[in-house]
């Protein structure tokens, strides 16, 4: 084929693969404008998963999805207003047609309650929650600073980031513990009050601690016999290494 006759074929290919990469551009865009118009892909349920802290209904006003919006509105959206409300951590919208849109999000794990004002549920990375702690049941101990009940920002995030590390390697002492404070000024350590008594835990305690704490305090109620005078009373140290010193007032002595 002489030289011409290839260059204006190859414009011909060219131009054909133009005008089809138009075409399908066109049909896909005609396809998603009549889609919009189905009235049965209007948005008319919006199921809502992983709500505690949150209500549905509060999920859904931050999310900004209405009745009547369609199922092909970009959900990123959503989703970004969604992760932008202080209880939520992550969030996913997904469709189920014909009218459904299912909303999961994951909600912020509160730690502990400050004082802001009011008792307000924390993260442990010192995020205060605006959650209600009489419209939401929480079972989470009280920070208190080293004086009254307020404490300098610094101080209170260090020691909700340590309680935080306490609650992943012991929940079920955690959920013991009613008050936590730091043990002296320079904060080495954090005071747990505890049915039993008060325990000195210093930061950084590995799980073998915790687990030689936790036999401690399920073997003291059989020391005390009966009276179970020292209840409430005593002291467990944890500052010493491969060590729980216990300190009972009633015989002022150490074990």
């Amino acid at each position: 084929m002489p030289r011409a006759d290839r260059g204006r074929a190859g414009l011909a290919a060219f131009l054909c693969l133009v005008v089809l990469a138009a075409m399908a551009t066109a049909t896909v865009t005609w396809g998603a404008d009549v889609a919009r118009r189905v009235p049965w892909l209007k948005v008319e349920r919006v199921e809502v998963s992983g709500a505690w802290l949150l209500t549905p209904q509060e999920v859904l006003v931050a999310s900004g999805i209405r009745r009547g919006q369609h199922l092909l509105d970009e959900r990123g959206t959503w989703e970004k207003a969604l992760r932008e409300h202080p209880v939520i951590a992550e969030a996913r919208v997904t469709r189920r047609p014909p009218s459904t849109l299912r909303v999961s999000i994951v909600e912020k794990s509160p730690v502990a309650f400050v004082l802001d004002g009011s008792l307000r549920p924390a993260t442990g990375r010192g995020e205060i929650l605006p959650i209600d702690p009489s419209k939401v049941p929480l079972d989470l101990p009280v920070l208190r600073g080293p004086s009254n009940d307020s404490t300098d920002q610094g101080t209170l995030h260090r020691m909700l980031a340590e309680t935080q590390h306490i609650t992943e390697l012991a929940p079920e002492l955690i959920g013991e513990i009613s008050e936590i404070h730091p043990f002296s000024e320079e904060g080495e350590a954090l005071v747990l009050i505890h049915p039993i008594g008060e325990i000195i835990m210093p930061f950084g305690a590995t799980a073998r601690r915790v687990s030689e704490l936790r036999a401690v305090l399920a073997d003291l109620p059989s020391r005390w016999g009966e009276s179970g005078t020292d209840f409430g009373r005593s002291r467990l140290d944890l500052r010493f290494a491969d060590q729980v010193v216990v300190r009972n007032p009633s015989t002022d002595g150490t074990s």
